[in-house]
């Protein structure tokens, strides 16, 4: 789809009057963000706070006129696209295009537009098979592998399958955010915690988990919390649909907030939740009821039961493997975390491999 084509989509013509206009070229930068949720998602600044950068518009928030008439003058590509792509970081002349927005194909086909730069990808969620699925068929349709020159990914399991679509240096670093924050040791509570995977878009299977662990709680004498999306407000919807009162609903406003409810807990249960595996490289105890969703074929060949994980289909089995995650000595579990988390969910504490990539790409 080209530039006028898009401008042209329903959904942007809605918005058309939201979006800003530029009239000057771009000023020169070391750092190009490709993608302003980047920044808005709270990564931009974890690396480049104070550095020389400037923010790619890629969802048109944001069109500079001049680029946009240099594009329509001198075509370098077919595609309009192509062209305001570069024309656009010709002037800037980065030597980094950063991304957190791992899941947007269009940036792996940057270095063909525009090769002098060097191109970091950094991996922000968990990945299911949709999105490798749709890479493996682009790849295909286009007759050319992806290239990155380097990709930030949770763990091994990641690494493994994104080297079949992403030519370049494909790096197990874990999540950036996970590894930025870092809070004092709390002193863990008789609670358990589960992490929310969208009420709406998952009603079944969130009613399955949670009536369980309401269940356990309500038998062992834990408390229960149902910790909710970021930006979401469900506490109605699910006092109407768990009547009993033996949980508590949270909402955090801050990331700090939200790690130290999690730090307290004795144990984190979740499905469709990246924060979920974080807290497990960070060595909390959790138990994940979906962790064959994300094609990890290695923890125990698929099997619905291992040492962190559970079918959620029947009481028995879920109250069974809760007792013996609970029980597990520290010893025991550091043993867990070591086998499994470095290849699900590594942990880079500060991002001190991640920032020394950075910065000696910065310094050359």
């Amino acid at each position: 789809m080209n530039l006028l084509k898009t401008l042209t989509n329903p959904v942007y013509l809605k918005n058309l009057f939201r979006i800003k206009f530029e009239f000057k070229q771009p000023n020169k930068a070391d750092i190009l963000i490709y993608d302003n949720e980047t920044t808005e998602r709270g990564y931009t600044d974890i690396f480049f706070k104070n550095k020389n950068k400037i923010s790619f518009f890629n969802r048109l928030e944001k069109i500079n006129l001049f680029i946009l008439f240099k594009s329509l003058l001198f075509r370098k590509f077919n595609s309009l696209k192509e062209n305001y792509i570069y024309h656009f970081f010709n002037y800037v002349k980065p030597k980094i295009v950063y991304t957190s927005i791992d899941n947007n194909p269009a940036f792996y086909l940057l270095k063909f537009i525009f090769p002098k730069a060097i191109y970091l990808s950094d991996q922000n969620g968990m990945r299911d098979n949709i999105f490798y699925d749709f890479c493996k068929k682009q790849i295909k349709e286009k007759k050319k592998k992806y290239i990155c020159d380097y990709y930030f990914v949770f763990g091994d399991y990641e690494k493994k399958r994104t080297k079949k679509i992403i030519n370049g240096k494909i790096l197990s670093l874990g999540n950036t955010k996970n590894n930025f924050f870092t809070i004092k040791k709390q002193k863990q509570k008789r609670i358990i915690t589960y992490i929310s995977s969208k009420i709406k878009l998952r009603p079944e299977m969130e009613k399955k988990i949670f009536t369980k662990l309401i269940k356990f709680c309500d038998k062992y004498k834990y408390k229960l919390y149902f910790l909710d999306r970021p930006g979401q407000n469900n506490k109605k919807l699910l006092e109407k649909i768990f009547k009993s009162s033996n949980w508590n609903y949270i909402k955090y406003k801050t990331n700090f907030t939200k790690y130290k409810i999690l730090s307290q807990s004795k144990l984190i249960a979740f499905a469709h939740s990246t924060l979920g595996y974080e807290f497990l490289s960070r060595g909390s105890k959790c138990i994940s009821f979906n962790n064959r969703h994300y094609n990890y074929s290695n923890l125990s060949k698929m099997n619905k039961m291992g040492k962190f994980w559970c079918s959620p289909d029947k009481y028995e089995i879920v109250e069974k493997k809760l007792l013996e995650i609970l029980n597990y000595t520290d010893r025991e579990w550091k043993k867990i975390i070591k086998l499994y988390s470095t290849k699900i969910m590594y942990y880079d504490k500060k991002n001190k491999n991640k920032k020394k990539i950075i910065y000696k790409i910065l310094n050359d």
